[in-house]
């Protein structure tokens, strides 16, 4: 078991780190979102997402419970975590998760328009179908805080897809 002292004079390659993190980011195609529904109980979903300037970029439908969550209130947790068939350590399992801010983006605005022309590149036709549906939206999530855990003693405060410190125990 590593010592304290040993903790103290291990660093961590920052680029190394960042570089395995927006790996996860790209090969992951969907994320795990959680909302609170009015009375303040939370709520788990997914949503496939396109990673674009810093963004997460998702469609939702106003159907989905999930939707009318952010709407009334626009802050969420999202996580991307490594499939299970990938990973050699089940307790260490590659996993980010982010605090976000979540904004509606104009339909039929240029931004929609270039965002859902990637999210159809990534996922496929299916996007330009629901996207033509009125009850599909697009949002923007914007993350802040959150953590980032590439395996055991390999965790890391992270702000969006920069990482900040390396956490020791």
């Amino acid at each position: 078991m590593m010592s304290y002292e040993d903790r103290e004079q291990t660093h961590f390659d920052e680029e190394d780190v960042s570089g395995k993190l927006e790996g996860l980011i790209d090969r992951q195609l969907s994320l795990l979102m959680a909302t609170l529904d009015e009375s303040g109980f939370p709520h788990l979903s997914y949503s496939p997402y396109a990673w674009v300037d810093g963004f997460f970029y998702v469609l939702m439908s106003q159907l989905a419970p999930h939707t009318a969550h952010v709407e009334s209130h626009p802050e969420v947790e999202i996580m991307l975590i490594a499939d299970e068939r990938d990973t050699s350590q089940i307790y260490a399992r590659e996993r980010a998760q982010w605090r976000c801010n979540v904004e509606k983006v104009a339909d039929e605005s240029e931004e929609s328009e270039s965002i859902c022309e990637l999210m159809s590149e990534r996922h496929g036709g299916i996007v330009e179908l629901i996207n033509s549906l009125g009850d599909f939206h697009l949002y923007r999530l914007l993350p802040g805080e959150g953590r980032y855990v590439a395996g055991f003693g390999k965790a890391y405060c992270i702000e969006g897809a920069r990482v900040r410190e390396w956490l020791t125990g």
